[in-house]
């Protein structure tokens, strides 16, 4: 069998001259539904990146997650300004003629606390400290003791502080200190 001969040298379009810009073209359109799909906080940020002060930031009204699929039931949580409870439930509850919107039951040290589900930004997952399963279970908060819990919480934020103080002034502390390289013995005197 006989090689195909190569094609005629007018066929091959000759390659784009570099001196020409590619024509311009609009970027590619992207569809998205707006009213479908977990939601997303960008707290404090814009679209553009620039952060706004704390005191401008607004909690989002709304969210499309699944009330029931954010946490397991009897799961320990953290809510922001009462503490750590154990999340029980969704219940839907209807306020002055509207309809139904849900609400989360989290049962604390000394009562039950049913927390609006637009404002879930306020319930977190509890972490223990601890490795594995040698960390104890935490006491339940108290509904009618918030003082104990801003106390708690600015004792942590003092003591990460002081932490990150003593990272920075170790790694300070490493650069500073100089040393001469270890001198590797001749490799005539390793087999000698």
């Amino acid at each position: 069998p006989r090689p195909s001969p190569p094609p005629p040298a007018s066929r091959v379009s000759p390659p784009p001259s570099p001196s020409k810009p590619p024509p311009p073209s609009s970027p590619p359109a992207v569809k998205f539904n707006v009213n479908s799909g977990p939601a997303m906080k960008n707290p404090g940020g814009t679209m553009s990146g620039k952060i706004k002060p704390e005191s401008q930031v607004k909690e989002a009204e709304t969210t499309t997650a699944d009330p029931t699929s954010l946490f397991k039931q009897n799961e320990l949580v953290v809510h922001s300004q009462h503490g750590i409870a154990k999340y029980l439930r969704v219940e839907y509850m209807s306020m002055q003629d509207e309809a139904p919107k849900p609400f989360m039951v989290l049962q604390f040290a000394d009562g039950v606390l049913k927390e609006s589900f637009t404002q879930q930004s306020m319930v977190t997952k509890y972490f223990a400290s601890g490795v594995g399963y040698a960390a104890e279970e935490p006491k339940l908060d108290h509904l009618s003791r918030p003082e104990v819990w801003t106390k708690r919480k600015a004792k942590a934020k003092r003591t990460l502080k002081k932490l990150a103080h003593d990272v920075i002034k170790l790694q300070a502390v490493r650069k500073q200190n100089k040393r001469e390289p270890y001198k590797m013995p001749g490799h005539k005197t390793d087999f000698d």
